[in-house]
């Protein structure tokens, strides 16, 4: 997560510096005459910062595709014993129910006799 976030920002900065050294080649284009070098350097920023973004994107994508790759069988087992489980553990708890109103209704019928 960092590591994206670091990305994405390199990707930002330079796409920022890299616009803001073809707008100056532009406007000292328009009046002096502008060094070829600017443009060379903002067109290398803005590969820079599309190539950083490329990344991002490409493993995003790929993470996205991994998560979405789980074996459904894996998960449906693990739910089927999850659902063993709780039913194992409901029949327990009726079972002790059970007993416990016949224990009361016995203590009941047992006060009533004396």
């Amino acid at each position: 997560m960092l590591k994206a976030l670091v990305q994405i920002l390199a990707s930002l900065f330079f796409g920022v510096m890299g616009s803001k050294f073809t707008l100056t080649y532009f406007q000292e284009l328009q009046d002096e005459g502008s060094k070829p070098l600017l443009l060379v350097i903002s067109l290398a920023l803005l590969i820079l910062g599309g190539v950083f973004l490329f990344n991002v994107i490409r493993d995003f994508l790929k993470a996205k595709k991994k998560k979405a790759q789980i074996d459904p069988n894996a998960v449906d087992a693990s739910i089927a014993s999850t659902l063993d489980k709780n039913n194992a553990m409901t029949a327990d708890w009726e079972k002790t129910n059970d007993t416990r109103d016949k224990l009361k209704m016995l203590e009941i019928a047992g006060k009533a006799e004396e």
